[in-house]
């Protein structure tokens, strides 16, 4: 776990570095992120080794659930 200044890309992808220069040889081949573009590029370009990423089941339920409040208010997210 750490904490970022933002959730940017960037943000997350030095923080990616740090722990992987706390652990050189670390060559994770399965992730799982929130479901956020930011999270998954920086997991993708920080650890090429990753064969497998998945979503927290939590989180896509989450949005999910915000998607179909949304559809039925008729926030279509534009």
């Amino acid at each position: 776990m750490f904490i970022t200044y933002n959730l940017k890309e960037v943000s997350i992808t030095r923080a990616l570095n740090v722990l992987k220069e706390w652990n050189p040889d670390w060559s994770p081949e399965i992730g799982m992120t929130d479901c956020d573009s930011a999270e998954v590029n920086a997991m993708k370009n920080c650890f090429p080794s990753l064969k497998d990423q998945f979503y927290c089941g939590f989180h896509v339920v989450s949005a999910w659930k915000k998607a179909v409040k949304g559809y039925f208010r008729g926030d279509t997210g534009q």
